[in-house]
């Protein structure tokens, strides 16, 4: 089992700042399959959650976060295997709305 670790930062000037996560380990089985992750806020503007990923054929998963903080910060997305250096997802860009959402696919280690 491979533990994977999510972690999101923004860079906000917002009093309360909020996060969700959705993952979705079985991408090709439709809408039932995504799960909410859990998140520990680890800082003021810092949110991080775990999940475990099997073996899977498929070789990837999806990912869906909403983000409602104030516009003109930024926010830094990134994945990796807990335990490892090597980074599997690292995006970041500017906070252009009060509510927006981060979506898309990761590929899993070997």
């Amino acid at each position: 089992m491979r533990i994977i670790e999510l972690m999101l930062e923004l860079a906000t000037s917002s009093c309360q700042p909020d996060v969700r996560v959705w993952i979705d380990l079985w991408p090709e089985d439709g809408l039932d399959s995504e799960i909410e992750l859990p998140l520990a806020r680890s800082a003021q503007y810092r949110w991080t959650g775990y999940f475990t990923v099997g073996e899977r054929p498929a070789g990837y998963f999806m990912y869906r976060i909403a983000v409602a903080a104030s516009v003109g910060g930024t926010w830094r997305l990134t994945m990796r295997r807990r335990g490892c250096t090597r980074v599997l997802l690292q995006d970041e860009d500017d906070l252009v709305l009060n509510k927006l959402w981060l979506a898309g696919t990761c590929d899993l280690p070997e």
